[in-house]
């Protein structure tokens, strides 16, 4: 089980600071594998310097050894420790030692990471609206469907309605405007029969075909 800095040792809560177990150490190169368990361990970076020191002490520069992070995964980190052997009286480096460590560069980057989150946040939130927006939209599209087949089918029993009356009152003003023709008709044969009755000659005298005929009055 890894060390967890009590806040009576630490004080206030500081993200620099986190624990580690040692597992394997090579003094002749300085190299020491430890294992961490903690999530913000994905911000340390290779090329990263910290310093180490032992558990249940607080952080103290002249008490700590410096190392670098040569290596990484995500629950290891491969250390090369400056000076092994003169930190022996620091750090016992034998493996399953709970170990402290300390890294600036881990605040900064979980500062900057802070920062990236409150960005992506604010995107996220926008977003999100937008998405919701367009669910509430597709969610609500059975019920718009519904709303618009009412409407239309409203409209369509109305143009029906207004249909089947235009035609009945075509149909009546045929019928009546056949009658009417016909009423028409009759009295123009009427009138065509009055004034052929009473059609007038504009001459009263006319050329008897008789006397102008020879042949019809002398005998062979």
């Amino acid at each position: 089980m890894f060390l967890l800095f009590s806040s009576a040792v630490l004080g206030k809560r500081d993200l620099s600071m986190f624990s580690g177990r040692i597992l394997s150490t090579d003094f002749q190169t300085g190299f020491v594998k430890i294992r961490h368990n903690f999530s913000n361990g994905r911000f340390l970076n290779k090329g990263t310097r910290i310093s180490v020191w032992g558990p249940d002490t607080a952080y103290n520069p002249k008490n700590s050894c410096s190392a670098i992070i040569v290596g990484k995964s995500p629950d290891y980190l491969l250390l090369r420790v400056k000076q092994i052997l003169a930190c022996k009286r620091i750090v016992n480096f034998s493996g399953g030692q709970a170990i402290s460590l300390r890294s600036e560069s881990l605040v900064e980057n979980i500062n900057t990471a802070k920062e990236l989150r409150i960005i992506l946040n604010k995107k996220r939130l926008a977003l999100a609206s937008r998405v919701k927006n367009l669910k509430d939209l597709i969610d609500g599209y059975p019920e718009r469907v519904n709303s618009i087949n009412t409407k239309y089918d409203t409209l369509i029993q109305k143009l029906n309605l207004e249909w089947k009356q235009a035609i009945q009152q075509a149909e009546e003003e045929r019928v009546y405007n056949e009658q009417e023709y016909r009423n028409y008709v009759m009295r123009l044969d009427e009138i065509d029969f009055k004034m052929e009755k009473y059609h007038i000659e504009d001459n009263n005298l006319y050329t008897d075909r008789w006397s102008l005929d020879p042949s019809l009055y002398l005998k062979k």
